[in-house]
Formats: C-alpha cells, structure tokens, sequence
C-alpha cells in the first residue's frame, strides 16, 4: 500500500509560498527569496503573532514590465515584503478552506494539491491538461464558447473577496445588518491584506505572485457560484485556466 503524503506544517507551507510564489517569474533569477523564506519559517510562530498588524499596513509596491511572447510588455508588481507576507500568512492558515473552494466544482486547472518537495506551496497551473481538455472539447461539441476576462487583476475589487467566499447577497446582508458578523469572517481579512499591498486601494490586486492566483482562483470560484451564472455552467463541461474559461 502506498503510503500517504505526510501534510506539511504551517511554517514549511508559509516559507514555500514566500519561496516560489512571492517573485514573478519574469525577474532576473539572479534575485531570489531564499533568506526570506528562511527566516520565515524559523520565525513562524512570531511573524504569526503579527499577522493583524501586517494586513492593516499601508504599503506601496514597485511595478516593471517583462516583454510578451507577442507584441508589447506585461506590467508586473513586487509587493513590499511585509504586505506580501501578511497575504501568505492568511493563505497558509486558511488553505484547506482555499482547497476546497477552488475545487468545489471541478473546472479549475489550478492544482491545489502540495509541492512541498520541489519548493513549492501548490502545484499550481497545469497547461498540459488544458491542452487535453481542450482537444476533448473541440472534438466532442459543435459549439464551444471560449471566454477571455480582460485585465482581470488591475479591476479586481478587494472588498469582492466576501462576497465570492460567502456569498455576494449574503455578505451585502451582514454589511447593512450584522457588520461585526462580516468583519469576524477570514474572507474580510483578505481584503484588508490586499489593500495593504496597495497603499489602502481596494481596485487591483498584484500581477505576478502565485498568492495573487490563488486569489483570483478564489474570486473566479465565486462567480462560478453565482446563482445568475452557475446555472448555466453546472449544465455543460466547463474548465478555467487563469482567466480564460471554455
């Protein structure tokens, strides 16, 4: 019988996601976040100590473009440290409620499932499988609708993150009837620390770190459960990869 993955602990999580999911791929390899990660998962029990501290900061973050594989470039952030580790902190904490809300209906190609040996948090994208996938389709359906949500992470709404995780009328109602209710929940927490990256802005969230996926994961999740769209999903095979839906 083979045997089972030994779960990663808090901190082993917390130094991967810092480790590989923090920088763009997109900067020079020569900058890298090993003494970082390090400290973090040496430091975990007192950095955790600190996490409501780091998601109220107000911080801004440097942005810089990488060419595209076609014409243009891609901007990007670098998210200052301390706003970046008060969102990593609240993915590892909450991360089995992150699995199952990203999987809960089975379209993403986000893997949640953990690379811990190779350095990584999460698996992550899976392109292969989106190439199967979407062969599969093409060859079983006349119509396919293929979708393409534009500049995703600069207008995502960070006040947005409740209503994907609870629900957007739901949360609306703790809001006008039971605000202590809403301010309690872990999802509000999120918005706080995605604000803190950003100088207190609620529009946008990073463009390049692997939390800033997982996020958007999230919120993709969110409006996959909308009852005014999830009707129309749940009736044909549907898969996500990024921001792209087929």
């Amino acid at each position: 019988m083979p045997q089972r993955k030994r779960a990663s602990s808090q901190a082993e999580f917390l130094s991967a996601l810092v480790r590989t999911g923090y920088i763009p791929i997109e900067i020079p390899p020569a900058i890298t976040t090993r003494y970082f990660s390090e400290f973090c998962r040496a430091e975990y029990s007192a950095l955790k100590s600190q996490k409501k501290s780091l998601i109220k900061l107000s911080t801004k973050f440097d942005t810089f473009t990488a060419p595209r594989p076609v014409l243009g470039r891609r901007n990007l952030a670098l998210v200052h440290p301390l706003a970046q580790l008060g969102v990593s902190l609240l993915i590892t904490e909450h991360r089995n409620k992150i699995r199952k809300i990203i999987g809960r209906r089975g379209n993403s190609l986000y893997r949640t499932d953990e690379n811990i040996e190779h350095g990584r948090a999460f698996y992550g994208l899976d392109f292969r499988q989106w190439d199967i996938l979407t062969a599969q389709l093409y060859s079983a359906y006349p119509f396919i609708l293929k979708a393409d949500i534009s500049r995703f992470f600069y207008t995502a709404y960070t006040h947005s993150i409740p209503w994907a995780v609870i629900g957007k009328e739901k949360a609306k109602d703790w809001l006008a009837h039971n605000r202590k209710r809403l301010n309690a929940h872990w999802s509000t927490d999120f918005d706080s620390a995605l604000q803190a990256c950003q100088s207190r802005e609620t529009f946008g969230i990073p463009v390049g770190p692997d939390t800033s996926r997982i996020i958007a994961e999230v919120l993709l999740a969110g409006v996959e459960a909308d009852a005014t769209f999830s009707h129309a999903v749940n009736k044909t095979r549907a898969y996500r990869l990024l921001d792209v839906t087929l």
